[in-house]
């Protein structure tokens, strides 16, 4: 039989297994208390709890899913499935005026997959889309902001296998160069931008910075002239005639002929400097004043290879600023 001091040993331990017992209950209670779904109605009390760690949590009866590799969004068919972006919770977000939405669908009979990002405030409206149709192996994106004012704005791209199919289109607005005070340092063949300081637009063409020339440089009040220009070279003459799109050419009798007479002149803007020299120096070409479109200090003979003649167009006339003979 226990002695007096064991019963009392027993009875305090009792006591605090009861008082542990009474502090789980405790921490019970209240981890029910705060996870009573009160909030959010009744129906909530058995969702898992806002700090509990799961592997993964699905939604809206598996159409959506997260987990370790991110979000997943079921999208296929007619479900076409979207993340909505509004100022106050809606049952019906898409229709809401004041909107952003990130969705996308894919179709697997024609293997097209869609992304958009869509935003609408105020009865305005900007859209971005990427599409990829996997069997005809196209791609399309479009960049757009349409408004009342105006049925479409933006940039659309199409790209499919065609090569008269590609391209790059901007609806209702113009093209805008990048303006800059002097010349990128890294640059690429096709690039294009605005020098604000010389007002003159650049380019890089085959490894080489250029000025683009503009209708008023080239026809108008301005006329630089900064070298020669690239032209079609030789240019044979045609019933006494030749078609010239250059600065500089070298003239061909016609037919090879041993002489021939050269009198009018195609071609030319006004002020533009011409330069002409014989192609071949045992076919002589006689530029003929007064003849056609030239006015000259009397005829002259290209001779020789070395031999040119300098002209300045006046409208449909052709004067001469010099001449160089020197065979």
């Amino acid at each position: 039989m226990p002695t007096n001091e064991e019963l009392q040993n027993q009875i305090q331990e009792l006591k605090n297994q009861i008082a542990a017992l009474q502090a789980s209950l405790n921490q019970l209670s209240t981890t029910v208390t705060q996870h009573a779904g009160t909030e959010f109605g009744a129906v909530q009390q058995l969702a898992p709890h806002p700090k509990q760690q799961i592997a993964v949590a699905t939604f809206a009866n598996g159409a959506m899913q997260i987990d370790k590799t991110g979000m997943q969004v079921v999208s296929g068919g007619s479900n076409t499935s979207a993340i909505h972006f509004t100022e106050d919770l809606s049952e019906t977000p898409s229709t809401d005026t004041v909107r952003a939405v990130l969705s996308g669908y894919m179709v697997e009979s024609t293997d097209v997959s869609v992304v958009g990002m869509q935003t609408n405030t105020s009865g305005s409206e900007s859209v971005i889309t990427l599409s990829n149709d996997a069997d005809s192996s196209s791609v399309y994106w479009n960049i757009r902001r349409p408004s009342s004012s105006t049925s479409e704005v933006g940039v659309t791209a199409y790209m499919a296998d065609s090569t008269s199919d590609k391209y790059v289109l901007i609806k209702n607005a113009p093209l805008g160069l990048h303006q800059t005070t002097s010349d990128f340092t890294v640059l690429a063949d096709g690039q294009l931008w605005y020098r604000s300081d010389t007002d003159k637009i650049k380019a890089r063409i085959n490894g080489t910075t250029e000025n683009l020339a503009t209708e008023s440089y080239v026809s108008g009040s301005y006329l630089p002239i900064t070298g020669i220009p690239r032209g079609s070279g030789i240019k044979t003459i045609a019933s006494g005639a030749i078609t010239i799109d250059s600065m500089y050419h070298k003239v061909e009798t016609e037919s090879g002929a041993a002489t021939d007479d050269l009198d009018t002149i195609n071609g030319g803007t006004l002020g533009q400097i011409l330069i002409l020299k014989t192609n071949d120096s045992s076919h002589d070409v006689t530029l003929k004043d007064g003849t056609g479109n030239l006015n000259l200090a009397g005829d002259f003979t290209l001779d020789n290879g070395q031999d040119t003649i300098t002209l300045l167009c006046e409208g449909t006339q052709w004067n001469e600023v010099a001449r160089s003979n020197n065979g």
